[in-house]
């Protein structure tokens, strides 16, 4: 080999192994860091669209794992606070359940017949 072959080859060869130190480094630092894990809690979402007025039940609502970070105010955690729940409006499959959008069962009031005029 000549010397400007020997000099192309040990650049070649640094370029190289400065690229895999490179990749390396590069690989290290966008692994996950553990402390800084996204935090995540237990929540009530929808299984499918619910129309307004309906009530929630056991079918329609499930238990997940959801991002704390993008949680609504007044989520809910569990299938016993839907008992007497209904939807306010439409709420769409796999939304956090939130107080915000529930209201509760009210039984229909039957209204007495106003007495007959007695002339």
């Amino acid at each position: 080999m000549n010397t400007s072959s020997k000099i192309s080859a040990r650049s070649l060869l640094g370029m190289l192994l400065f690229g895999i130190v490179v990749s390396c480094d590069h690989a290290t630092t966008l692994s996950p860091d553990p402390t800084t894990a996204i935090k995540s809690t237990v929540v009530l979402v929808t299984t499918r669209d619910i129309s307004a007025g309906e009530e929630l039940t056991v079918q329609n609502c499930r238990i997940a794992d959801w991002p704390v970070q993008y949680l609504p105010e007044g989520y809910l955690t569990s299938l016993r606070e839907i008992n007497g729940r209904v939807a306010l409006g439409p709420i769409a499959s796999n939304s956090v359940v939130a107080l915000n959008v529930l209201g509760r069962v009210v039984a229909p009031i039957k209204l007495a017949s106003p007495p007959e005029n007695q002339s």
